[in-house]
């Protein structure tokens, strides 16, 4: 089976890093660029799923993909965190953010622990393992994180060395239990906004 993940397009929040809630609405990026260089025909014709957030909806609407919405594809829920300003929360509940951080057990005010998080995006991918040929599945990019560290098998806290932004893509294969990644692909936009950062 190959899966192939879109992280959903930037949307209309704050540009200061932010546990963002589910008022930001796509596009304020254009996924023209994913949608003709690495979305086949065969992956349109896929069958597809999406996370609930109104941003994922839209960014698959662009990419003129039907996907059924999935609960178990949601982003990372930050509980009374969500909407705030990271570095606020950081600075107000300094002990509980190092928690967050460095426990992957700790989940915040009504939120979801990091290991919480994991087995649920995993269970999902193990459920979706069973179909044959090729799924499509537009989500939130800590979901695709966390869909990429499943496949790598890796640690919880490999998640904080991942860095999915926005329109990246991302194919895992399945076959006989076990799941590989075969790229990870940053949009061509976000490259060159890094690259010219690195030489100012």
């Amino acid at each position: 089976m190959r899966l192939t993940l879109v992280a959903a397009a930037r949307g209309t929040g704050p540009r200061t890093p932010w546990f963002p809630d589910d008022t930001a609405i796509a596009p304020m990026q254009s996924p023209d660029r994913v949608s003709s260089d690495r979305l086949s025909a065969r992956d349109r014709a896929a069958p597809a799923y999406r996370g609930p957030e109104r941003r994922v909806g839209g960014t698959a609407a662009l990419l003129d993909v039907d996907a059924q919405c999935v609960d178990a594809l949601r982003s990372w829920d930050a509980g009374s965190w969500t909407g705030r300003e990271i570095d606020g929360v950081a600075r107000i509940e300094p002990a509980a953010f190092r928690c967050w951080r460095v426990d992957a057990s700790f989940a915040p005010p009504g939120g979801e622990s990091l290991d919480g998080f994991l087995g649920r995006v995993s269970s999902w991918l193990e459920h979706i393992a069973a179909e044959d040929g090729r799924v499509l599945v537009v989500a939130d990019s800590t979901a695709v994180t966390a869909a990429v560290v499943y496949a790598l098998a890796a640690p919880a806290e490999t998640f904080w060395h991942l860095d999915v932004s926005p329109l990246t893509t991302a194919r895992l294969h399945a076959s006989g239990g076990t799941w590989r990644l075969r790229w990870l692909r940053a949009p061509l936009e976000t490259l060159d906004d890094r690259s010219n950062n690195e030489d100012r």
